[in-house]
């Protein structure tokens, strides 16, 4: 990987290069942890004790941030000096992401028509489609095109800035739109506006999660960290014993939903805890041997992580799963552990049927190519 700190803004982007672009296994590593953890918040939406809704919020300070970060991570930046190239070519590398929203958001809406699901929510579902808000969790396809259209921009006009200076201006912009939704989200008049002022505020709360992906990426993080812990055992034992103390201060500050623009008590404390407990995520899955069969699972569930993403909360694997396990088991915990292991069940028997051959057609259809870096 090169150093980039003591280059120019074109030798900078000239590295990028998909000839320079490699796979790196511990990105799938984290995706598949990142997808599991996102299963079990869901699995735990009404926590029926201070346990799970501890659970719950220490997996709701990071999970999407996570993910936020990764997409960071391996996005090849725009390196167009104008406002109107700047904007042409980066919606052009997002055919993948627009056809998946919209395929994904008529799929669900011909679902809500077939189970007679009322002709306001059906309304609502269409108008939520149209304006990019996203139908359930379809706001993350939604949030991370236009989070990759913000990003360009910005770095477009602060490309002749140093790393600090522009990580001040992504960090500053993310807080302070937060806060101001915070302030005014009481006094929007009504669903349809306030849908509206999410689509808009959403991907500028989360373009410093993403900036922080890139900046990983740019500056070589797991080899500066490497060479500064050498010890395999000491790394992982200070990585874990930080996750743990980052977790505990999510737990302390409260649900974070980046959904509903929520973060917690504290939102400067939610962006260090969601940035923080990412970034050692990523560096716990650097160390991880990925050659062993469980690591190899969870890396099948990395690369497949957006089609569980959207199928397990919205297509009836969780209801499912819910309703199952309630048969079996009355403690809550158990009927947790048992719900969540049958949505993986069952989400890898809808990979091998659906999930591969529907990215082949999205992929197909958008004529490009995965690079992961």
């Amino acid at each position: 990987m090169v150093c980039v700190k003591s280059m120019d803004y074109k030798k900078k982007e000239k590295w990028l290069d998909k000839k320079h672009i490699k796979y790196l296994p511990y990105i799938d590593l984290a995706k598949g942890i990142g997808i599991l953890f996102v299963i079990l918040g869901h699995l735990l939406e009404h926590p029926k004790s201070s346990f799970e809704l501890s659970l719950k919020a220490a997996i709701y300070c990071f999970h999407m941030p996570l993910f936020f970060i990764l997409s960071g991570l391996t996005y090849h930046p725009c390196n167009k000096t104008t406002l109107r190239d700047t904007i042409i070519y980066s919606l052009k590398r997002k055919k993948y992401l627009l056809i998946s929203y919209g395929i994904y958001s008529v799929v669900f809406i011909i679902k809500d028509i077939f189970i007679k699901t009322s002709t306001i929510s059906i309304l609502w579902d269409i108008y939520k489609t149209v304006i990019f808000n996203g139908i359930n969790v379809l706001w993350f396809l939604s949030t991370l095109v236009l989070v990759e259209i913000l990003f360009d921009l910005m770095r477009m006009m602060t490309q002749r800035l140093s790393w600090k200076q522009e990580l001040i201006i992504f960090i500053t912009v993310s807080v302070m739109f937060s806060v101001m939704y915070k302030c005014t989200e009481n006094y929007i008049p009504n669903r349809g506006i306030l849908f509206l002022v999410q689509t808009g505020i959403r991907p500028i709360s989360v373009v410093a999660f993403f900036y922080m992906g890139w900046l990983f990426k740019q500056y070589n993080i797991i080899d500066r960290v490497k060479k500064a812990i050498e010890s395999k055992i000491s790394r992982i034992f200070v990585f874990s014993i930080c996750m743990l103390v980052i977790l505990k201060i999510g737990i302390l500050n409260g649900l974070v939903d980046i959904h509903n623009i929520c973060f917690g008590n504290n939102i400067i404390l939610s962006y260090f805890v969601g940035i923080s407990a990412s970034v050692l995520l990523i560096l716990l899955c650097a160390e991880t041997n990925t050659f062993s069969i469980l690591t190899r699972a969870v890396m099948y569930f990395g690369k497949n992580s957006l089609f569980i993403m959207i199928s397990h909360n919205y297509l009836g694997v969780r209801s499912f799963a819910e309703f199952f396990a309630s048969q079996i088991f009355t403690n809550s915990i158990l009927k947790l552990l048992d719900s969540f292991v049958i949505v993986i069940i069952v989400e890898t028997i809808l990979i091998l049927i659906i999930g591969r051959k529907l990215d082949q057609y999205i992929r197909a259809a958008s004529k490009i190519h995965e690079y992961i870096q």
